[in-house]
């Protein structure tokens, strides 16, 4: 998301004259624009490997997730205009990623696709790949106590350890009862993530 931002760049109408942040004055009726798609590929921000798969740069000295600011990777914007639908788009990601990897192997065919600069990022002709089912896992022991599951994104995701075969397909139930993808696996998603759920359903269906 960082290379490839789902909104690679937005625009912002000043209602009235401002002074943002680092001093910079915009007058009333002016039209504000960012390019996440830039920022994620300046050297100043990332370094010269901006365009490196370097996943320990998420990483802290003692490897433990070191999270960016939102006003340094701009993806899901930042501050009172964070994407309400941020948590649970990471939900999905891991969740669907987890659960193809545990039972394909996926390989590219062809070459880097050619991306499309419009509105939402996408692929010219999206991205052919080559699926093969993988060598079915041998069992493994029931967790220690299946009655406990985390509430929040984050424990969710990190809760499917390596040594544990995420289930292949995997159903979060919300209160309107909506499926979000095919999966075995449930979970009652806290309070928060419900309503943030209920409000993404409003905007984006």
């Amino acid at each position: 998301m960082r290379l490839y931002p789902p909104v690679p760049a937005n625009t912002s109408h000043c209602l009235a004259d401002d002074v943002l942040p680092d001093g910079t004055k915009v007058g009333k009726g002016w039209f504000v624009s960012y390019n996440a798609y830039a920022v994620g590929r300046m050297t100043a921000v990332w370094g010269e490997d901006y365009g490196k798969f370097r996943p320990e740069r998420w990483l802290g000295t003692g490897g433990e997730f070191r999270p960016e600011s939102p006003f340094r990777f701009p993806a899901s914007h930042g501050g009172a205009r964070t994407c309400p639908g941020k948590e649970m788009a990471y939900v999905q990601m891991k969740s669907i990623a987890a659960c193809l990897i545990e039972k394909f192997t996926l390989e590219v065919a062809g070459g880097r696709p050619e991306m499309l600069l419009c509105l939402t990022l996408h692929m010219k002709d999206g991205l052919p790949v080559r699926v093969r089912e993988r060598t079915p896992l041998a069992d493994f022991p029931p967790p220690e106590n299946p009655n406990l599951f985390p509430t929040s994104p984050q424990a969710l995701v990190g809760s499917l350890k390596p040594t544990y075969p995420c289930p292949c397909i995997i159903s979060m139930y919300v209160h309107l009862e909506v499926e979000l993808s095919r999966m075995e696996l449930r979970s009652h998603i806290n309070g928060s993530i419900m309503w943030q759920f209920r409000f993404c359903l409003l905007i984006f269906c």
